[in-house]
């Protein structure tokens, strides 16, 4: 293959990439994400659904949703990660805390308690892997 043909392939696959969503993996984890409170009513939530921060302005507190992100063990061949922030107007008074949380197989992996207006939480994972197969001529 010659240079120019496979910058051209190149070209056209990085094309295609960016034109579909990515496909979903057997090995894709479901988390979900929590932002609670007892003294405040409402936040402005953005969650990593898979793909990009997604937006949730003005929710009532208590908000709980799911989301598909990557393979999230540890052997994954891509990095991946799961995240949600939160803020909400900080008042001095030091008992309005946000508790935010990341639970993958019904189990909290993260958690973040706060009460200066914004709290987070970010699961990530890093690849390992490495392609040890010999390059093909």
């Amino acid at each position: 293959m010659t240079v120019r043909q496979l910058f051209i392939a190149s070209a056209m696959a990085s094309a295609c990439a960016l034109s579909f969503p990515a496909a979903a993996h057997a090995d894709d984890k479901t988390v979900t994400y929590e932002v609670v409170s007892s003294t405040v009513a409402t936040a402005n939530v953005q969650y990593w659904d898979g793909t990009e921060m997604q937006p949730a302005d003005g929710v009532t507190l208590p908000w709980k949703v799911d989301a598909t992100v990557g393979d999230l063990s540890r052997g994954a061949k891509t990095p991946n990660h799961a995240e949600v922030k939160a803020n909400w107007p900080s008042t001095a008074d030091p008992d309005a805390a946000v508790t935010v949380r990341i639970y993958l197989n019904d189990k909290v992996v993260c958690q973040s308690v706060t009460g200066t207006g914004e709290a987070d939480c970010n699961y990530a994972t890093f690849s390992t892997y490495l392609d040890t197969a010999p390059p093909k001529s």
